[in-house]
This record gives structure tokens, C-alpha cells and sequence, in this order.
């Protein structure tokens, strides 16, 4: 049996459907938001990038600038900063060093470490002005003490690159590979800043999409520092994105030899396979990661995914229960667990951690659209609606979620032909004809059922499944809204047979089914 929506007035004589596409899926939208998790230790500044030696000593701090500039000798101050700063504590650390800036403007090395944090916080909690504070308390300590003090350069570097990432400006990059140039061109450098800054370089050249000159760095970084897990790991992330499978799966197996008790390269590597749909032996890469270390959270999380991917959302959901009580702060886990819970039926459920999530990460548009969706399959159109509208004024590129929020102003008995937004999608920005578009006519009532689907693509198999699935349910909702249930029906099971199981329209035809 269907599961029967509320009637809801007809707009334009008849009544209209809606639709879902995703960000990382130009055709279609996929309901579970997120990626597995990494552990970020392998992506963090030098803090991280010396896993196999014990925390720092206060001797490792770089050793004050001899050049009679006025620069203070590390006091107790900066004693702390840099031992909070080993340990993750970045608020800690701007509380130090403030303290010690105040009392010494020219404390280079206070400038560093917290130039360090602030860069930390800043990509943490997605703040482009602290990451530019940070990269200008960077950039200070380098004018006092930067001559007898390459490792000042570290957080410089870093926070040049993140911020390209983040402004999408490649010349920050590119500066960043310029400056770590002419370091690294400087004589008698220490083993460890020499490995440091290469890895810095190859980050940049990474993200400027320089994938062999980033390969080796991380590969020269490694000769200079063996074990240098951050180079390792990134070494294996970059084939992944620019070499080929085998490079990629024989660089993630190198990892895993040269650190075997490392929870984090089993953890990453059950990543790498899963991307490659090998799901036993990521599943066996998580729980290797998860005997080496209980509590490792990162693991949890992606076995979870891994289970939900399968369908078996009870796994799945204790598997997010057991990462959420280790590590509560986790807006994308709660978004997992939400999904699981809404594939298990219980809508409430999923509604209530998509909450939390949107709560946790307010400024994060998925977390908004992942909501969108539960209140949309709730029945909650208002609601849903109102979330569609926050992740769009966040991200305007999520034109996805256009077709769903058309569908949500129809079902509350609205003429979306006359909605601002539907106009602004309409004419995606003066770039013609997409399949955004097409499911926006066909909405409008400018298409008909059979004219909708003759424009699914024949040009690309894995789109054609995706147009397929979301054309039939919203074809689906509306011959239901029609009266005509046998059609309705007929629709949501085409739908539901393209097993296209990552998309909102796979999900919605489920639910519609009553399964």
C-alpha cells in the first residue's frame, strides 16, 4: 500500500512533483551527506607530523633569534603554549601566548606558536579571519626571527595554503610553493624542519593540482624523515586523487607496513577501499583500526558508513552511537545516525539528530539540506522548506535542492511560478538547459510525464540510472496528488529498481512504498 499524502490544491491545473540532486553528484541527490571520516592528524601543521616521538620537550622549541633584535629568550609562557599546542589545545595556546605578547611585542616565539593555533582554530571552525591572524602572527615572528628559525615559516605556509582552499585562490598556493622554495634553498637546515617544509610544498602542489610534484615531495619529505606519517599518509591520499588505483592501493599498503600499530592507517585505508567499493575490506580496516585502539572514533564512524551504505542500519547506528559517546562534538555523525534512522523508519528519530547536526554547524549548508529532507519526508513541508532556503542562502551553489523546495512550496498549496527562487534556478545563471531545469518544468507543468523523460541522458549510464530514479518518483507524487494511486505506485517501484540507493528520490520512493 502507498503511503497516501495529505491532498494539497493543484497550481496550475494539475498538480506538480519535486526532486533532489546533490552537490557532489552534478545529476542527482544523495540523501546520506557527509564523506567517511579521516583522522585529520594526518592533514594538521608539524604538531602532528612527528607521530613516532613522544610529546615535545621545551627544549624543542625553535631556539630564540640570535640577531640582537630584542627578542625574548621562551619564557614559562611560551613553555605552556607549545606543550598545550602538542596537545591540541589551540584556545590554550592563544591564551598563553597573548599573555606573552603583551608583556613582549618581539616574542617571536610566542608570535609562532600562537600564529600556529590561530591557524588551527581558524580551519576548525571555518573562521577565514583567524586563519588570517594566524598567518599574520606567522608572518611577524618570521621578520624577528624567521633568519635562525625556518620552522617559522610552518604555520606561514599552511595557513596560505588552507586559505586558497577555502577563497578558492590559487595564488595563495602558489605563494606558499614560492616561499617554501626559497627556504628549503637555505643551507644547514635541521632534518626535521627540512621534511616539515617539504611536506608543506607538496600540500600547495597538491591543491594547485600538481599531483606528481606533490608525490614527490611527500616522497622526499619521507627520505628526510621516515617516520613522518603525515607524508605518508598524504603521499597515499594524492595517488588516490591524481595517480592511478594500483599507485594509490600500493601506497596506502606501504603506509600500513612502515606504521602496523597506527590505528590511522588502517582507518584511512579502509577509506581508500571503500571509495573502490570494497566494502569487506574496509570493513576489516576499520575493525583492525578499532582492536589497535577502542576508542579510536574516526573508525567508528566509517564502519558505520560502511554499514549504512549496505543497508544495515542497526550496525550502523551502533556504530554512531559508540563514536558520538566518545567524541559528542560531531555535526556529520549525527547526520550519518539521522539517515540511518530514517532509512529504519523512524523519522522522528533521524529528525532529532539532524537537529542536533544543524545546531553543532549552523553555517554549514549540507547539515541545512540534510534536515530539508527528513522534515520533507516527515511531511513537514514548511519546515522543510525553510531549511532548503537556509543551505541555499549559505551555498547558492546548491542548486539541487531547488526541485525539492519547488515541491515543498506546491505541497503547502503555493504557486511556485511566481517564487523568486524558482526563477532564479530557471535561469541557472544564464547557463542553459540542465536537468535541474527540466525537473523545474516539469514541476511548472512545462513538461509533461513523457517529455520529462525523454531528456534522461543516454550519454552516461550511471546519470541515466540517477535521472531515472528521480523522474519516476516525482512523477510518482504527482499522479498520487492525481488520485491516481495504481500510477503512483507503478512509478515509486521504477524508481526504487534503479537501486540508485544514495539519492533523496531512492529514499522518498521507499518511504512512499511504506517500506
Amino acid at each position: 500500500m502507498l503511503r497516501r499524502r495529505p491532498a494539497r490544491p493543484a497550481v496550475s491545473g494539475r498538480s506538480s512533483r519535486g526532486r533532489s540532486l546533490r552537490k557532489l553528484a552534478p545529476l542527482a541527490a544523495a540523501l546520506a551527506v557527509g564523506t567517511v571520516a579521516a583522522d585529520t592528524a594526518s592533514a594538521q601543521l608539524f604538531r602532528r607530523l612527528r607521530p613516532q616521538r613522544p610529546a615535545a620537550r621545551v627544549s624543542e622549541a625553535p631556539a630564540p633569534a640570535q640577531d640582537g633584535q630584542g627578542a625574548a629568550p621562551a619564557g614559562d609562557a611560551v613553555a605552556r603554549a607549545e606543550q598545550k599546542y602538542q596537545a591540541g589545545d589551540y584556545d590554550g595556546v592563544v591564551q598563553e601566548t597573548d599573555a606573552a605578547v603583551r608583556e613582549n611585542a618581539r616574542n617571536h616565539q610566542a608570535l609562532y606558536f600562537r600564529g600556529s593555533a590561530k591557524v588551527e582554530l581558524g580551519l576548525k571552525r571555518g573562521d577565514t579571519e583567524m586563519i588570517r591572524d594566524g598567518i599574520a602572527d606567522a608572518r611577524e615572528a618570521i621578520s624577528l626571527g624567521g633568519r635562525t628559525n625556518s620552522k617559522y615559516y610552518l604555520p606561514y605556509l599552511y595557513g596560505m595554503t588552507n586559505l586558497g582552499m577555502i577563497e578558492g585562490r590559487e595564488e595563495h598556493a602558489q605563494v606558499a610553493v614560492d616561499t617554501a622554495n626559497t627556504v628549503l634553498g637555505r643551507e644547514n637546515l635541521d632534518a626535521d624542519t627540512e621534511g616539515n617544509l617539504l611536506y608543506q610544498r607538496a600540500l600547495a602542489k597538491r591543491y594547485l593540482q600538481q599531483y606528481d610534484a606533490a608525490v614527490a615531495d611527500f616522497s622526499a619529505a619521507l627520505e628526510t624523515l621516515p617516520n613522518h606519517l603525515a607524508s605518508a599518509a598524504e603521499r597515499a591520499n594524492t595517488l588516490q586523487i591524481g595517480g592511478t588505483p594500483e599507485q594509490a592501493r600500493e601506497a596506502f599498503d606501504q603506509m600500513v607496513a612502515a606504521f602496523p600499530e597506527n590505528p590511522l592507517v588502517y582507518n584511512n585505508r579502509g577509506m581508500y577501499l571503500l571509495s573502490q567499493d570494497d566494502r569487506e575490506g574496509a570493513v576489516a580496516d576499520f575493525t583492525r583500526a578499532l582492536e589497535l585502539n577502542p576508542n579510536y572514533h574516526y573508525a567508528l564512524t566509517n564502519r558505520g558508513k560502511a554499514a549504512l551504505d549496505a543497508g544495515d542500519t542497526t550496525a550502523a547506528i551502533a556504530d554512531f552511537n559508540r563514536s558520538l559517546e566518545l567524541n559528542p562534538n560531531q555535526p556529520g555523525v549525527y547526520g550519518f545516525r539521522g539517515n540511518a534512522r530514517l532509512f529504519a523508519g523512524d523519522l522522528s528519530g533521524a529528525a532529532a539528530d539532524q537537529q542536533t547536526a544543524v545546531q553543532q554547524a549552523p553555517t554549514n549548508p549540507t547539515a541545512h539540506s540534510d534536515l530539508g529532507f527528513v522534515l520533507f519526508f516527515s511531511g513537514d513541508y514548511a519546515g522543510a522548506l525553510e531549511q532548503f532556503d537556509a543551505a541555499l542562502r549559505l551555498n547558492p551553489g546548491y542548486r539541487h535542492l531547488h526541485p525539492w523546495r519547488l515541491e515543498s512550496l506546491i505541497a503547502l498549496g503555493r504557486d511556485g511560478s511566481e517564487d523568486p527562487g524558482v526563477t532564479l534556478a530557471l535561469d541557472n545563471g544564464g547557463n542553459g538547459v540542465d536537468w535541474v531545469v527540466r525537473l523545474l518544468q516539469f514541476q511548472l507543468d512545462r513538461l509533461t510525464a513523457e517529455e520529462l523523460l525523454s531528456k534522461i541522458t543516454s550519454e552516461n549510464e550511471r546519470a541515466a540510472a540517477a535521472q531515472q530514479c528521480e523522474a519516476h518518483y516525482f512523477i510518482g507524487r504527482d499522479r498520487l496528488r492525481a488520485g491516481d494511486e495504481e500510477g503512483a505506485e507503478a512509478a515509486f517501484r521504477v524508481a526504487v529498481e534503479t537501486e540508485q540507493k544514495q539519492l533523496s528520490a531512492y529514499r522518498g520512493a521507499k518511504i512512499a512504498l511504506g517500506e
